[in-house]
């Protein structure tokens, strides 16, 4: 169908779609960076961790007991390569832990 210049959509509706479709593109689900993070710390991190958040690139994780924390934080950089590869650089700079109940 072809849109006459009184149909056209408003610039800001325009945008406003365009960053909503730009955010649904960027989101990963739960099952999905579950997956990754498996196949980044291996099973038995998997068992003792567990990703919760992924905000501006910083992937918050809870563990354990600080023992995990820090088995995990001397492999740090090593699983952010395997994340980075899975996601994409853009997506993951930064991974912080914190102990709790998983």
């Amino acid at each position: 169908m072809k849109r006459t210049l009184s149909s056209a959509l408003p610039v800001g509706e325009l945008v406003k779609g365009m960053m909503e479709n730009l955010e649904a593109a960027q989101t990963i689900s739960e099952d999905k960076l579950l997956e990754i993070w498996c196949d980044a710390v291996g099973e038995d991190g998997y068992k003792n961790s567990k990703p919760y958040s992924l905000n501006h690139g910083v992937l918050q994780v809870t563990v354990k007991n600080s023992s995990w924390s820090q088995e995990l934080t001397l492999k740090k950089r090593w699983v952010l390569k395997k994340l980075q590869t899975a996601l994409g650089k853009e997506r993951i700079h930064d991974i912080r832990f914190k102990t709790g109940q998983l």
